[in-house]
């Protein structure tokens, strides 16, 4: 698995969208599934939006495992979506290399808070400093070691 986290308004739908057409990936969108994850979702008690939403993203973010466990093993899968954290996705790489987490210049609570946990986990961070296609380029260039390694190892 290869994952995009990253703040709202960061590109990641459109990157991984990008990156899996490109290098020929199954592609995972988080945001696709939301509606099959809600009735297996935990009542969560009422907080701060910032921390109501990373709290609901790492309980989400069990339901993704569920399903990526089901998914075939080729192609690789991209994986992007909000309840992507950076301690959560670590939890689970089997590289640091297969992650990168997007941070919009513009940041709120949320995107500060992956920042500061991709730095504290020493994960690549990629600022969204650019127009979409310069930032897919960076995005590829991060992963195509990753991608490329796996296809020479592959019979």
């Amino acid at each position: 698995m290869l994952w995009i986290g990253g703040g709202p308004r960061s590109g990641r739908s459109s990157i991984a969208r990008e990156l899996a057409r490109r290098f020929d990936l199954q592609l995972y969108s988080v945001d696709e599934h939301e509606a099959a994850h809600e009735p297996r979702m935990p009542t969560l008690a009422e907080g701060e939006a910032p921390d109501a939403f990373m709290t609901a993203s790492r309980h989400r973010f069990r339901l993704l495992l569920e399903d990526l466990a089901s998914l075939p093993p080729s192609p690789w899968a991209i994986v992007e979506g909000p309840p992507l954290f950076p301690t959560s996705v670590a939890a689970v790489l089997r590289d640091p290399s297969h992650a990168l987490f997007l941070l919009p210049v513009d940041q709120d609570t949320v995107t500060q808070r992956i920042g500061w946990e991709a730095r504290d986990l020493r994960l690549a961070t990629l600022n969204v400093d650019a127009p979409l296609e310069e930032m897919v380029e960076r995005a590829a260039a991060h992963f195509l070691p990753v991608i490329s390694a796996a296809r020479d190892r592959s019979p």
